[in-house]
């Protein structure tokens, strides 16, 4: 276990990759908070090439969002 700030956290957390679940949130990890979903700069070039099929999965609002987290770094 680790601990942040009095938090026990999972070892497995280390290990673990994140995945979106867009069934789930539909986008919202990427419009809320103070900086959206975390972005490799390999994951953004691999989201530009695969935008047709990637952006009917999200809700309509989060598309600006994505489209300056992909076309403004």
């Amino acid at each position: 276990m680790l601990i942040i700030n009095d938090v026990l956290i999972s070892d497995s957390l280390a290990n673990t990759n994140f995945a979106c679940n867009t069934a789930a949130c539909h986008g919202a990890c990427c419009i809320e908070g103070d900086s959206g979903a975390p972005l490799e700069k390999e994951e953004i070039g691999i989201i530009a090439e695969h935008l047709d099929v990637i952006n009917p999965l999200w809700s309509p609002k989060v598309w600006p969002y994505l489209k300056k987290a992909v076309f403004m770094r």
